[in-house]
Formats: C-alpha cells, sequence, structure tokens
C-alpha cells in the first residue's frame, strides 16, 4: 500500500492466499486449473488499477497438506 502525506493511499498490488480442500487429491490439479481460469475472468481483480496476483493452496481431505508455490512477481514481496 502507498500512504500520501494527508494520510490517504491507495494499494499498489495485492497478493491472495486463496486455500481449498477437496475431497479427494485426484481432483487437486483440476481445482487448481479451476482457480487460474476463475483469477483470469474475474470482474474484480480485471477492474482494478493495480496488479492482482493469487498463491492457491489446495489441500485434500484424503492427504495432509498439498501446496502449489507459484512465482510471484516481485512488486508483490515485501
Amino acid at each position: 500500500m502507498q500512504t500520501r502525506a494527508d494520510g490517504g493511499g491507495q494499494f499498489s498490488s495485492v497478493l491472495l492466499h486463496p486455500n481449498v480442500m477437496v475431497d479427494d487429491d485426484a481432483v487437486i490439479d483440476r481445482a487448481m486449473a479451476l482457480h487460474e481460469q476463475a483469477h483470469r475472468l474475474c470482474f474484480i481483480a480485471n477492474s482494478c488499477n493495480f496488479p492482482v496476483a493469487h498463491r492457491p493452496v489446495v489441500c485434500a481431505a484424503d492427504v495432509e497438506v498439498v501446496a502449489v508455490q507459484r512465482p510471484v512477481a516481485k512488486e508483490f514481496l515485501p
């Protein structure tokens, strides 16, 4: 977030961390593909005047944790 001297400001970028749980680890790849499509078609993300990125995690009920770490552009890193 960028702040101005008058106390106002604006977002310069947003990094979302969505978490999804599926019933079966066999559908994790499908869940990730659907998330990618939803992000690409998102009216809100496409309407922002700053970049919106995401780092999704998909977990399966029959697997402890399955995380997919995707590279994120440097403007989203602290």
